[in-house]
């Protein structure tokens, strides 16, 4: 996946004008998507820690919500039993203006680039246009979305503190489980993207599905406890 990516990067190498258009829009772009990636990061980090009590809440959470005393003894055990990690909610949120800020960023445009947006209308040539935006999602989905999955989580694991030999254990044992769930949400929040944004919206509006994919991703990549000790050498004397 990292290949085809780079190879997907080269085609524009050769052609400075699109890289000189992207830095051309000025920072204040840059700095919107930042700020959406962030905050999209931090918030489903943080509801992915609130998860686990939120299943074991399930039953009262329902139709008892409508009475006032299951409010108050939610919020009493809320308070004594849910200790969120803020700073692992920052650092999560760290994370996603490297991937979706900054990467992503400079992935769709490279993306647009190949296939633009007037070739999608399908009030022309629709079979054409229709398989270009099949074309387009799910080499953003498989391509990058891989990609991008496997820096979150091991990324999320290494700034846990995490061994960097069990981090890449753990991403053997979660990457495809993550990619099948991949597939069955982003080919089609990419296609809606890509059809009806704009470029300048399209990188916050795959901020906020990634809200949605990161409850799940922080959840499944920090499922596992985190070793944050080396194994300590059996010395034995001679």
């Amino acid at each position: 996946a990292l290949l085809g990516l780079l190879l997907v990067i080269l085609v524009f190498a050769n052609d400075t004008s699109p890289w000189k258009d992207l830095l051309s829009r000025g920072a204040l772009h840059l700095l919107q998507n930042f700020g959406a990636a962030f905050l999209f990061f931090f918030s489903s980090d943080i509801a992915a820690q609130l998860l686990p009590w939120i299943r074991s809440h399930a039953l009262p959470m329902t139709w008892l919500l409508l009475l006032p005393r299951v409010w108050l003894n939610l919020g009493r055990e809320f308070v004594e039993q849910v200790n969120v990690k803020w700073s692992r909610a920052c650092r999560s949120g760290a994370l996603g203006i490297m991937i979706n800020g900054l990467g992503y960023y400079a992935w769709v445009h490279a993306l647009n680039k190949l296939i633009p947006q007037k070739d999608l209308d399908l009030d022309h040539r629709r079979l054409h246009a229709l398989g270009l935006l099949i074309f387009k999602s799910l080499l953003d989905s498989c391509l990058w979305g891989t990609t991008s999955n496997s820096v979150g989580i091991v990324g999320r694991r290494l700034l846990e503190g995490d061994e960097w030999e069990h981090a890449v254990k753990v991403w053997e044992q979660k990457i495809l489980e993550v990619t099948v769930w991949e597939l069955r949400f982003w080919p089609f929040w990419s296609a809606a993207q890509f059809f009806f944004l704009p470029a300048k919206l399209q990188v916050m509006f795959t901020s906020l599905g990634a809200f949605i994919w990161n409850c799940y991703l922080s959840h499944t990549s920090l499922k596992e406890p985190v070793e944050k000790q080396r194994t300590n050498l059996n010395l034995t004397p001679l």
